[in-house]
């Protein structure tokens, strides 16, 4: 369930068990971020391609994607209530700055390219939040668009749950 709650955390893990050559030996925001960025490419590679029978559904796709946002939520909160300083396993400010900026590059690039999302061709602005601005709600409610919004509180019901 860890998995779910914090899915950046196995990036961590990968790392220390040697399974990421490229990262620095400290650096869990640059591991995190690669990983990210990989998945993103895959995601937007898949959603170019959705016309194929082969290719997940958008749905399964963007869920580890809101999952990261909600994690980088949690990890923003808990630099507030810790006055700027981390806690044990989480990222630091430039960390989640800089990984907020790749979910909303990846969700604007979705807009785009999909007309308004899965629910028909309503094309509706504004709702992924500008680069740099860490708007996680207005980032979370930006799923809505591409899978629905009984499916996105779905999403949000059974992490409260975890």
């Amino acid at each position: 369930r860890w998995v779910l709650r914090r899915p950046l955390d196995l990036t961590s893990i990968r790392r220390m068990c040697g399974g990421c050559a490229n990262a620095d030996a400290h650096d869990d925001g640059a591991a995190a971020r690669t990983a990210l960025e990989g998945y993103v490419d895959y995601v937007l590679g898949a959603a170019a391609s959705a016309v194929s029978s082969s290719s997940p559904p958008l749905a399964e796709l963007l869920l580890p994607l809101y999952l990261v946002t909600e994690q980088l939520r949690e990890d923003f909160e808990r630099l507030d209530e810790y006055g700027g300083g981390t806690s044990e396993g989480s990222l630091n400010m430039d960390d989640i700055e800089t990984l907020f900026d790749v979910l909303v590059d990846a969700m604007s690039h979705l807009e785009e390219g999909s007309n308004g999302g899965a629910r028909g061709g309503k094309k509706k602005k504004g709702k992924v939040p500008p680069r740099g601005s860490l708007h996680f709600k207005k980032l979370s409610n930006s799923f809505k668009g591409f899978v629905g919004t009984k499916v996105a509180n779905k999403w949000k019901r059974n992490r409260a749950e975890l």
